[in-house]
């Protein structure tokens, strides 16, 4: 049976009044991909012979085409079943092998190809597996308890809804056509348990995945989550407290085969089986727009098409040099010349310094070129709050149309940033004032650079996107702006005429929608399931049910009233009914007048029925009834299914047009504004709306942290300088798929994870080259002690003279220390958790945070703990866990959450709690940009350093603390690893590498373990308690203190617990002789820690 199940074909709909952008291309051939029982075969390369119908095999699947723009973005149902062959993605370097020549058109292709992969692998390999399941689950019984939560093959995570149907459409105002599907509901979300569940939440992806009965093919449709509903919703249609249901919309609104299928399956054309699948985490939004402009961009929409997407060293020094080289010449391999950019050579241009200096001080942009901008620097420097470094950034990037500037942990990059912003707006003239656009990667940075401009003084700013959580943002949201604007007489008016037409648009669908359902549930026929008929087949009964009025719900109010038996003569009576009609639906306008609406209708029924040879209105109820019942016959039903689809892209058309002309508002409200900020998402979804304001200065912040896909997608064409600041040596672009990592064995290749300002500061491609880049070189972030570590990254950092009145640590000898731990890691394959833990060190952050804490010394807001592993992470959080408030970053809350780390139901959002006041917790990708005054690091791994091992993220780690550093890790596994082995000798020569910790405390040692270093109770049943004894009583025939943890352990249940727990866990993994020696090793760290306390 497995073998026959192929890819449902695609159901046709003539969508030629919509125009040809609805259709799109098919693979004509017959597909070869089928739904296997065997594992989905791992991808462990890609093919390089080229898409589509231009590799030599033919197409793998029908999304498989030579032109991205044919290519939807979402999987189809026989792309995801196309396992045996390797998806075609190209390499990065111009002289690989690609269908393109080398230049921009072919820039796009890689890239789009790349970050589509990335963003929908997951998706093919979840619905693949989602299928195998539903083709072995044949019991449509409802089931009392199932495990949602599922996982693949290759470890991508995921929820399944069993016996998931479509039980209702109806319309919506913002996404138009919405499904209800009902699904079996898990017993840990059913009720109440529903809305902490974490699941199924608004704007999240999900797919329906089903397998005809008649007919074995596989159906795949994509949804954006609307509302979840919970098993109260269900119980009046009999869910019994066990079904839940959630509304949805179509994730591509304007896809006709998803239309065609959801409509008909609603009206029983056809049964399947589904389940419901959620794919946590992903949102559409978070990667259509990208790939959509991806598909769109032409060369000429893309600033400095030459430099970002060089054509080849001979060609590109051929531009350079304007002239062709005569044969057998040498071209030279040197940089493309440093342009100023264009604003600045008109003639009254000037930069004005007074936003550094305080006092008006202009001068000409060759001030700040080099070679002539030595006076320019002295100024600064006297007169201005800018570092040395800071200052030739400054002067580089005003006098550079494409500016890239590195900087190292700690330099200030966000406070040059807002320098230069202040300084560029300042030196505007006219009729050169357009706006400066600010793009970041997350809202969090957004929104602190915002925060830094407003600080300066910067006046008019807007923030496009509503995903700030900032309360003091919402005056500066584009919607609130746009809001306050006084409209011109023709901005009134298409936003008038848009917004009624999709009012009607809506109207007509709901109507459609309602008509629908009602003929299913009680099959009757409605005026919107029969009005096409009567048109096409019997037009002189159409033309006397129909009125002269357009409103589709006065017609529909007066066929109900003849099919319900009416007299034209009572017509005049129904003024309340109709007037309740209209008022809901909105159908007419305020001066219509009701009564005048039946006068016209009853008049042109009159007229209209008076001499027709058939004459509606003079049937009794029963010839009604039965004229009614042979139509119903008659109707095809499938005709109204594609009268809904075409409802439905008659909505999203008009839809369109009012964005459309809302956006013609935003853009006269955006010309006022100082300052536009946006997020990399954003820039992608209002393209349209930014190359209308012809946007001269962009200012990328961590621009190293953006994939470069991202990045062209703010590249508009009229920018003439393009500003990036960021870091590559710290977090590269955060990605997924292993095989497109630069770090992985493949990912050379392909590099999806490097930025644009990695690529030009450091390329990899022999044919990219290299453009100068300016480096901050005073940090001011970290004690000089700790920034040793960062130097070796950044040889030439140095020390601001604040940094050394940074506290020492309080209660500690010393403010940074290397805690050499020997205990051993849980491997994914023995965790619930499947990510790496460590019990010992998360117990010895947990009693050295309890310390400082005790000390009074610190808030809880100033420790910060990070780890490489989100299992760590989830462990340390539940260890701290009702013994204070603990902050998870957003990101790895969420992750945790998805991956099953943490109960649904946790909730580390408390409102009455500030973020000073609870104990931040992150993993080290997710800290990047973040800093506290004391960090301490638990690195995990005892056997195989694993992404340890990368220098980007070794310098992350390493470079956030202000005052203290404290690393729990394993020494002589890192020394294998060159970075870590620097980090260590650093630590060895201060002294503050051991196996212990050395305080400044004078208090009695057992009084402070007892009392500070205290743990969560947790009651241990009479056989563990027994173990742990054995254990303690082994390691104290070799040491005495050992006596003493047992003692304390005993008496106040806390950390002693934890860490006799990792003891017993080595004890009992080796023989007898080996097992007396980590006791005795064991006792003697804690005897250290103890006694130096």
């Amino acid at each position: 049976m497995a073998t026959h199940v192929r890819a449902a074909a695609p159901l046709l709909h003539d969508s030629s009044r919509h125009g040809a952008s609805q259709s799109r291309p098919l693979v004509v051939a017959a597909s070869l991909n089928y739904l296997s029982l065997d594992a989905r075969p791992a991808v462990d390369h890609f093919d390089d012979d080229g898409p589509g119908e231009l590799s030599p095999f033919g197409p793998r699947h029908d999304n498989d085409h030579t032109s991205i723009k044919d290519i939807r973005i979402l999987p189809t149902a026989d792309e995801c079943l196309a396992v045996r062959r390797v998806p075609y993605i190209p390499k990065k370097s111009i002289k690989e092998r690609h269908h393109l020549e080398p230049g921009m058109p072919r820039l796009l292709d890689t890239l789009f190809r790349q970050l589509r992969y990335e963003s929908t692998e997951r998706l093919r390999d979840v619905c693949y597996e989602a299928a195998q399941d539903l083709l072995l689950d044949t019991e449509n019984q409802v089931m009392d308890s199932y495990n949602h939560r599922r996982e693949t093959l290759a470890e991508r995570r995921y929820c399944a809804y069993r016996n998931a149907r479509v039980e209702d459409i109806f319309a919506d105002e913002q996404n138009g056509l919405i499904a209800q599907l009902s699904f079996d509901c898990p017993n840990s979300m059913r009720g109440q348990k529903m809305k902490s569940s974490g699941r199924l939440e608004e704007g999240m992806l999900c797919a329906l995945v089903g397998i005809g009965d008649d007919q074995p093919e596989l159906s795949i449709t994509f949804f954006e989550i609307n509302l979840r509903q919970s098993t109260f919703s269900m119980d009046p249609k009999g869910g019994a407290g066990l079904r839940a249901a959630v509304q949805v919309a179509l994730a591509e609104r304007d896809n006709t085969d998803d239309l065609l299928r959801i409509t008909r399956n609603i009206q029983g054309l056809g049964t399947s089986r589904f389940v419901l699948v959620e794919f946590p985490g992903a949102l559409y939004a978070g990667f259509r727009y990208h790939l959509k402009k991806l598909q769109e961009l032409q060369t000429t929409d893309i600033a400095f098409s030459e430099q970002l997407a060089p054509r080849s060293q001979r060609q590109r020094s051929i531009v350079n040099s304007l002239s062709e080289p005569s044969p057998g010449q040498n071209l030279p391999f040197q940089n493309p010349p440093l342009l100023k950019p264009a604003y600045t050579s008109h003639p009254d241009y000037e930069v004005n310094l007074k936003p550094l200096t305080g006092v008006e001080q202009r001068l000409p942009i060759t001030a700040f070129e080099e070679g002539s901008r030595e006076a320019t620097i002295e100024f600064l420097r006297d007169h201005s709050s800018l570092d040395d470094g800071q200052t030739v950034a400054l002067c580089d990037t005003l006098s550079r149309d494409i500016a890239f500037t590195q900087g190292p942990p700690g330099t200030g990059k966000t406070f040059l940033g807002v320098a230069l912003a202040s300084t560029l707006l300042a030196s505007r003239t006219l009729p050169h004032v357009k706006p400066v656009l600010v793009v970041c990667l997350t809202n969090h940075a957004l929104d602190s650079f915002l925060k830094g401009l407003l600080d300066a003084g910067v006046d008019r700013i807007a923030r496009v996107g509503g995903a700030s959580r900032e309360e003091w943002i919402k005056k500066h949201l584009l919607r609130s702006l746009a809001r306050k604007m006084k409209l011109t007489d023709t901005e009134f008016s298409t936003k008038r005429n848009a917004d009624l037409n999709r009012r009607n648009a809506f109207n007509e669908l709901r109507s459609m929608c309602e008509a629908i359902m009602t003929e299913r549930k009680t099959g009757v026929l409605s005026w919107f399931s029969v009005r096409s008929f009567l048109k096409a087949n019997r037009l002189e009964i159409y033309e006397q049910l129909v009125t002269d009025i357009e409103s589709s719900q006065a017609q529909s109010f007066t066929f109900q009233y003849w099919a319900g038996g009416g007299d034209l003569r009572h017509l005049k009576e129904l003024e309340l009914e109709l007037k309740k009609t209209l008022e809901e639906e909105n159908a007419l306008n305020d001066t219509t007048e009701v009564q005048a609406a039946l006068e016209k209708i009853q008049l042109h029924a009159e007229n209209t029925s008076c001499g027709a040879e058939t004459n509606v209105w003079s049937y009794g109820l029963e010839q009604r009834r039965e004229l009614l019942t042979s139509w119903s016959r008659e109707i095809d039903v499938k005709s109204l299914s594609h009268e809904l689809v075409d409802l439905q892209l008659d909505y999203v058309e008009a839809n369109t047009a009012l964005f459309e002309a809302r956006e013609s508002i935003d853009v006269r409200c955006l010309e006022n504004q100082n300052v536009i900020g946006m997020t990399t998402t954003a820039c992608a979804r209002r393209w349209s709306l930014l190359t209308k304001l012809d946007i001269q200065i962009v200012i990328c912040e961590e621009a190293a942290e953006v994939m470069e896909p991202h990045t062209l997608c703010s590249m508009f064409q009229s920018v003439e300088h393009a500003i990036f600041i960021g870091d590559p040596l710290q977090l590269r672009p955060q990605i997924d798929e292993k095989l497109l990592k630069t770090e992985m064995n493949m990912g050379p290749e392909y590099r999806l994870d490097e930025s644009l300002f990695e690529k030009f500061m450091s390329p990899k491609d022999p044919d990219i080259l290299a453009m100068p880049v300016s480096q901050l070189a005073i940090q001011r972030r970290m004690h000089p002690d700790i920034s040793q570590i960062t130097r070796l990254t950044y040889p030439y950092l140095a020390d601001h003279s604040a940094t050394l009145s940074h506290p020492p640590t309080e209660g500690l000898a010393r403010r940074m220390f290397w805690f050499d731990s020997f205990a051993a890691e849980t491997s994914p394959l023995n965790s619930t958790t499947k990510s790496y833990t460590n019990d010992f060190e998360a117990a010895m952050v947990f009693g050295l945070v309890r310390y400082l804490l005790r000390g009074g010394a610190y808030a809880l807001g100033e420790i910060a703990v990070i780890t490489p592993y989100k299992g760590q992470l989830a462990l340390l959080r539940k260890m701290f866990q009702g013994t204070c408030p603990v902050w998870l970053h957003p990101k790895d809350r969420e992750a945790l959450v998805d991956d099953g780390f943490l109960d649904e139901t946790s909730n580390e959002l408390r409102e009455h709690v500030t973020m000073s006041e609870m104990l931040r917790m992150a993993t080290v990708d997710n800290f990047q940009g973040e800093e506290a005054r004391i960090i301490i690091l638990t690195l995990v791994r005892s056997l195989k350093p694993g992404f340890l091992a990368t220098e980007n993220r070794v310098n992350v780690m390493c470079s956030r603390a202000r005052d203290g550093l404290y690393i729990f890790g394993n020494a002589r596994l890192l020394k294998g690893v060159p970075m870590w082995k620097d980090v260590l000798r650093i630590f060895q020569n201060h002294g503050a590498s051991a196996g212990r910790f050395r305080t400044n405390a004078t208090e009695p040692v057992v009084k402070r373990f007892r009392v500070d270093m205290h743990a969560p109770q947790n009651a241990s049943t009479a056989r563990r308690q027994a173990a742990m004894r054995r254990v303690l009583l082994s390691a104290a025939r070799s040491f005495r203190v050992a006596t003493i943890v047992q003692r304390n352990a005993m008496t106040s249940g806390r950390i002693a617990r934890h860490v006799l727990n990792a003891a017993r866990k080595h004890a009992l993994t080796v023989d007898a002789e080996a097992n007396a020696e980590k006791h005795a090793i064991l006792a003697r760290n804690l005897n250290d820690l103890l006694v130096s306390m």
